[in-house]
């Protein structure tokens, strides 16, 4: 599936060795749950998951830092993009 929003893809995940046992809690919780109600819980869970790829962008969108080295010009509507220490073209331009 492809989508402008980035979803978390569970590969971080690694089970390997010891896990804590508030994680194994969690699953046991999880599975029981699943298994009374299954149709309410599964759907509530892919709800949560759908949403999270627009939250998250939202979520980024709003505390992202600006990049380094933005630049407005004066109308305000072109961000030019300049490497620490060199001269925007706009600035080259004035000399």
């Amino acid at each position: 599936m492809i989508s402008n929003y980035r979803y978390y893809g569970f590969k971080e995940l690694h089970f390997k060795g010891t896990v804590p046992y508030i994680v194994f809690v969690f699953a046991v919780v999880l599975l029981v749950l699943i298994a009374q109600n299954p149709h309410e819980v599964l759907l509530t869970m892919a709800i949560i998951y759908a949403a999270s790829g627009p939250l998250w962008w939202l979520y980024r969108r709003q505390f992202k830092p600006s990049q380094p080295g933005a630049e407005q010009n004066q109308a305000g509507k072109v961000t030019v993009l300049t490497k620490p220490g060199q001269k925007s073209a706009e600035k080259r331009n004035k000399k």
